[in-house]
């Protein structure tokens, strides 16, 4: 299990190493937005919600993250090394299928 600064060093490392661009975002005008969004080669864009092991994505978080996903962006919670290598391996499925 990890904390969540670790997971975002991990994250940001796999990010860069797949040639893309881990950013952190701050939303002032909308609570509950994934904090990083992830911009990938061939037009890829992801967003991911990083929280350690023990965290919980709030009632704002998830309903923004399923408004999200309703409007066809791909929206990830990172919780754990398991779910970084989920979204680490889909988005280089994606860069190598050239979606």
């Amino acid at each position: 299990m990890a904390g969540e600064k670790l997971l975002e060093r991990k994250l940001k490392h796999e990010i860069e190493k797949l040639g893309g661009e881990c950013l952190k975002f701050y939303s002032h005008y909308r609570v509950g937005m994934p904090d990083r969004f992830l911009i990938m080669p061939n037009g890829l864009f992801y967003m991911a919600e990083i929280k350690g092991c023990k965290g919980k994505t709030s009632g704002i978080q998830n309903s923004t993250i399923e408004k999200l996903r309703s409007l066809g962006h791909k929206v990830f919670v990172i919780n754990s090394d398991g779910s970084l290598k989920d979204l680490i391996n889909e988005i280089r499925a994606g860069i190598d299928g050239g979606i």
